[in-house]
């Protein structure tokens, strides 16, 4: 279980940080938690971010593509991250 808190200030690439530093490199695009383990995220005070100028919460946003998606994007390298078991 990884505990994520989230609050005004949040963002989604400290979210994305905060949910990628649970993960390890399974194969190609593929990540997951350390052997074969499932992770749940706990995500607490999931209303709370704040509002941005195209009126939308973007850590939600992230965690809306994921449910959506099944995956979310690298930042730096603009590649697909595939998470598994997650």
């Amino acid at each position: 279980v990884s505990n994520i808190n989230l609050n005004y200030f949040s963002d989604s690439v400290s979210l994305q940080k905060v949910m990628e530093s649970s993960l390890e490199k399974k194969t190609g695009r593929n990540y997951g938690p350390p052997g074969t383990t499932s992770l749940v995220y706990f995500v607490d005070d999931l209303n709370l971010p704040r509002v941005d100028a195209y009126n939308t919460q973007s850590p939600i946003a992230l965690m809306r593509q994921y449910l959506d998606y099944k995956h979310w994007y690298h930042r730096t390298k603009m590649s697909i991250l595939i998470g598994l078991n997650c």
